[in-house]
């Protein structure tokens, strides 16, 4: 029976199907609950995994869809009437799928991992004689309030509080090229402002081919 460490991810009688999710951290007893029929989740203690069985035959994105909801309401449970608060860590990039396919029982373990590529280019400008040519050294550039927004986004693990940040810094970046007026809406503003920037970068370029109004 295919198993993660103690906790079965079949049925008795070899039916349905299962999913199992990391946590955050190991769970302290044994939970066996049915938030709903016809799932069973279970729990058990220097387990830090969740798992969801149900006895129904599921494709393994509906599995996945219907377990992940399975196990945030046993977690839900397992908060109010344990008072232990326990969370699942990246579903979508760390689960196990038990499911069938015709005969055959197939466990499929997804685990996706961040690699950060990177390049580092130095130019050197010569004369005709292959000598150095002294550059000047680039100005340091001055501080504005659009770059504390920007170390934000780029810091923030959630993805929509950098998206937040990131957007606070270009409207900061926006309202010192274009000042928002007192009383002025925001969108009348940021249409204002963007219309006035476009005469200055041309927008167009930006966008592709065929877009009358960038």
């Amino acid at each position: 029976m295919p198993r993660i460490g103690d906790i079965p991810l079949e049925e008795p009688g070899g039916t349905g199907a299962a999913v199992a999710f990391q946590l955050h951290e190991p769970c302290a007893r044994q939970v066996h609950l049915s938030p709903t029929t016809p799932w069973i989740v279970e729990l058990r203690p220097r387990h830090r995994v969740i798992v969801a069985r149900t006895t129904d035959t599921l494709a393994p994105a509906e599995l996945l869809s219907q377990g992940f909801e399975i196990c945030q309401r046993g977690l839900d449970l397992v908060s109010v009437d344990e008072q232990r608060t326990l969370a699942i860590a990246q579903p979508g990039r760390n689960h196990t799928l038990f499911f069938r396919d015709g005969a055959d029982r197939i466990v499929r373990h997804v685990y996706v991992e961040q690699l950060g590529l990177g390049m580092e280019v130095q130019i050197t400008v010569t004369d005709k004689d292959g000598k150095t040519v002294p550059q000047p050294k680039r100005a340091p550039p001055a501080w504005h309030p659009s770059f504390r927004f920007y170390r934000f986004s780029q810091v923030s693990k959630d993805p929509f509080e950098a998206y937040r940040n990131l957007y606070l810094a270009f409207e900061a970046a926006l309202d010192s090229l274009c000042p928002k007026n007192r009383r002025e809406g925001e969108k009348a503003w940021l249409l204002r402002a963007l219309n006035q920037l476009d005469a200055r970068v041309h927008f167009a370029q930006f966008v592709p081919p065929g877009i009358t109004d960038p």
